[in-house]
This record gives C-alpha cells, sequence and structure tokens, in this order.
C-alpha cells in the first residue's frame, strides 16, 4: 500500500489517537459553555439540572456500550474499521443533536455520542498499545493524553464565539469539519499486523512465482517488499509481538469473567480510582462553569470559553511529561509529586475577590488532574499483562467506565448542588478536594512496580 512505512509508524499511529481524542473531547466540551444559554433560549426552567443531564447523556452512552465493546474487540481484534465507524456515527449523532429544539431528542443524541465515544477510548488506546514498544509507552499514551488538552484548549473559545456571533448551529458546524478530518486520519491507519499479513501474501506469491519460473517477477516482487517494520521501535514492538504469540496460551473469558479479573488487580483498581476522581470533578466543574462565572462576575460564554482555554493550554505539555518521566523513573514517583502538587487548588477556587486568580486555579488544577490521568492509563496498559484472558483493551474499557460513571455522577450532582444547596460551588470544591484526599493513601501503596509505601 502506499505510504506503508509513515502510515504505520508509532508516531502516526499515536497522532491518530491524540486527533481521536481531541475530536471526543472536542463534542463533549464544545457545548459546555452554551448549553446554559441554548436551554434558556428553549424557555426551560432548571438550567443547571437540565445541564448536567444532557451531560450525563453522553456519559451514559459510555456507560452502556463500553465493556460490550471492548468484550467484542477483543474477541475480533480489527481495529481501523470501528475507529472509521465510531467517528461517522459520532458526527450523524451531532446533526441530530443541533437540530431539534426538543430536550428528549437531544439527550438521545448525546447518548449516542457516548457509544461513540467508548469505541475511541477501548479500540483506539489498544491500537497503541499493541504497536509501541512498551519501553516508551508511557511516552506515546501522555501524546496521546494531549488530545484532551487540545479538545479542552479549542471546543469553549471557539463554541462561544460561535454561538455569540453565528448561532447555535455554528459550533457544530465547525464541529463536524474536524470529525471529517479525524475520519480521513483513521483511514490511513496500518497496524504492525497488518504489515505481517502483507508480508505473507507477498512471500507466497514469490514462492508462486518462483516455483512457476519467473525470476524475474520474482526479484520485482521482492524490490517491492515494503511490510516490515523499518524503525527500531518497530521492530522491537514486532519482536515482542511474535513472542508473546508463541509463548502466551490463548484465554477467553466471558464478559463477567473478563470483570472478575479486572477487580482482582488492586494496581489495576486504584488506577481506575484515579480515573473517577478525575472525572467527578470534571463532571461537576463542566455542569457548572458557566453559572458560576455569570453569576459572580457577569461573564457570558465568550470568557467562560477563554477561562477553559487558560486552564487546558499548561495540560498540553504536562501529558507528554508525565508519561517521559513515569517511563524513566516509574510511575511511583511521578503520581506522588502530581497528588501532593494538586491539593490546594481546588479548594482556592472558591475565592470570589479575583477573576484572574480563579482562572490561575483552574489552570493548575487542571494541569496536575491531565498529569495524573496519563499516569493512570499507563498503569493500566501495565497491569493488563497480569491476568491471563485480559488486554490492554479491557484495561482502557475499564479506565473509559471509570470515567464515564464519574463524570456523569458529577455532572448531576454539582448540577443539584448548584441548584438548591446554598453556597453549592463551595460545596462542590471541598468534594473534589476531598475526593483527592482520599486517593493519596492507595496510590501509594499501589502505584508503580515499587511502590513509595512500602520503600
Amino acid at each position: 500500500p502506499w505510504g506503508l512505512k509513515w502510515r504505520s509508524h508509532p508516531y502516526f499511529l499515536t497522532a491518530v489517537v491524540t486527533i481521536g481524542v481531541m475530536s471526543d473531547i472536542l463534542a463533549y466540551t464544545i457545548v459546555a459553555p452554551i448549553l446554559p444559554y441554548r436551554l434558556q433560549d428553549m424557555g426551560l426552567d432548571n438550567i443547571a439540572a437540565l445541564t448536567s443531564w444532557l451531560l450525563f447523556g453522553y456519559s451514559a452512552g459510555i456507560f452502556v456500550g463500553t465493556f460490550p465493546t471492548a468484550w467484542f474487540f477483543h474477541k475480533y481484534p480489527v481495529r481501523r474499521g470501528p475507529l472509521v465507524a465510531a467517528v461517522l456515527i459520532m458526527i450523524a449523532s451531532c446533526i441530530t443533536f443541533m437540530i431539534p429544539d426538543h430536550f428528549a431528542a437531544m439527550f438521545i443524541s448525546r447518548f449516542v455520542q457516548g457509544l461513540s465515544s467508548c469505541i475511541m477510548w477501548t479500540v483506539g488506546f489498544a491500537l497503541i498499545c499493541e504497536n509501541i514498544d512498551p519501553a516508551h509507552l508511557g511516552t506515546h499514551l501522555g501524546f496521546a493524553f494531549t488530545g484532551i488538552s487540545l479538545g479542552a484548549t479549542i471546543a469553549p473559545p471557539i463554541g462561544g464565539a460561535l454561538y455569540k456571533h453565528m448561532g447555535w448551529h455554528a459550533p457544530f458546524i465547525f464541529l463536524i469539519i474536524i470529525l471529517s478530518l479525524d475520519t480521513i486520519a483513521r483511514l490511513f491507519i496500518i497496524e504492525v499486523k497488518d504489515i505481517k499479513k502483507l508480508r505473507a501474501r507477498q512471500a507466497a506469491a514469490a514462492r508462486a512465482l518462483a516455483a512457476e519460473g519467473h525470476p524475474e517477477e520474482v526479484a520485482a516482487l521482492e524490490r517491492t517488499v515494503s511490510g516490515a517494520p523499518k524503525t527500531e521501535a518497530e521492530k522491537q514492538i514486532a519482536g515482542l509481538k511474535e513472542k508473546e504469540e508463541e509463548e502466551k496460551k490463548v484465554v477467553e473469558l466471558s464478559p463477567w469473567g473478563v470483570l472478575k479479573a479486572l477487580v482482582s488487580l488492586p494496581r489495576g483498581i486504584v488506577a481506575f480510582f484515579q480515573f473517577f476522581v478525575f472525572g467527578f470533578v470534571i463532571g461537576a466543574f463542566d455542569a457548572t462553569m458557566a453559572i458560576r462565572v455569570e453569576t459572580i462576575w457577569n461573564k457570558d460564554a465568550d470568557f467562560v470559553g477563554l477561562i477553559y482555554l487558560a486552564g487546558a493550554v499548561p495540560s498540553f505539555f504536562i501529558g507528554p511529561l508525565a508519561g517521559w518521566a513515569s517511563d524513566k523513573i516509574g510511575t511511583e514517583y511521578v503520581v506522588g509529586a502530581i497528588l501532593m502538587f494538586c491539593l490546594p487548588w481546588i479548594p482556592l477556587m472558591t475565592l470570589t475577590n479575583s477573576l484572574p486568580g480563579f482562572v490561575v486555579y483552574f489552570a493548575c488544577a487542571n494541569t496536575v488532574a491531565t498529569a495524573l490521568n496519563t499516569v493512570a492509563s499507563l498503569e493500566v496498559a501495565i497491569v493488563s499483562k497480569f491476568r491471563e484472558g485480559i488486554s490492554e483493551i479491557h484495561e482502557f474499557a475499564a479506565m473509559n467506565l471509570a470515567f464515564a460513571v464519574s463524570s456523569a455522577v458529577g455532572a448531576v450532582v454539582g448540577g443539584q448542588i448548584l441548584n438548591n444547596v446554598e453556597n453549592g460551588w463551595d460545596v462542590i470544591c471541598w468534594i473534589g478536594f476531598a475526593l483527592f484526599i482520599l486517593i493519596i493513601p492507595p496510590s501509594l501503596q499501589f502505584t508503580g512496580k515499587w511502590p513509595l509505601f512500602w520503600r
């Protein structure tokens, strides 16, 4: 195939997943600063609660679809086709979300978007783990998680500006354009296993030509063979996969068997708990941030988008840095530093005396949360090797499920608290702070090859 070498290169595959994560977060986040205003224009009441339910719909789709997706695509390990189908479904659901003026139809569209998203977060990250040298996996996962920061960076300001100046449909037209480019990128994917199949077909064709006495054709075919990995990383991953396939006995587990195997790994459970805390806090903030900023500082959707922009820019760099550090010195050291650094920022967001200060506190909290996500994802990839019958796709499915459930719970709880509790924003922030405190002991006890607690 054309471009075989670069289309199968580890950094190209990582770039495709990064773009996919970005477009997925873009689809989730672009509505965050504008949904309250849209619901107001529709003449609805209880805006914070209804906003949280629409955010919940997205997470509900992820919850319903994640484990069936992981089980099916572990049993039938295709990657490119599902990723392309997922982004096409996302485009269709964006169209159905922006057209109707009925809340129920909008909720169903968000649910379908969640179903599409679960494929990216399971099959996409499995694509990285199956085609990247494990010695460099943290760095590549760190780059992939920058898609979160990139999507969160461009979505709110663009969504707010387009909504303000061009109306409700404009942000979704922009989103559909990005998703179309994402579709093209996914179509170019070539995996290491595809290269092996190509080499096998070419070798068979060469043998057939040689048997028929056509040495010129055999020589020409051999000159066109470019299927073998050329970079060191590709050679290493190909060798590792061949060795694993030879030595590892295939074990097929039922969906419940997979779930039982997953919960038997304390190191993985702690990583899922870290994702849960991250998702809860993000979900609660997404459902309430716009209303908080409008109430305290009288700012509109444009400014809320700029706050998200300020919060996401530092995160774009911290993901690869956290992944690289985890590869070099171990996840146990990195997660310890992250948890210590993250503690003060969320309580400081309760202060109302300085809008620039609020933006800085939000940026710091978002940055360390992204670093925690990167380290937890590497832990998830590592522990998938510890039990027969499970793989990276199961672990990332569980990770995605933890995030989906927690972000849904966070969105609903945050919206209800802000609507019904005096000083609701303060309560939300202190709940988030308490959750980060809770994950410190198990993280120090179980994270990494040699956890800090046992040193």
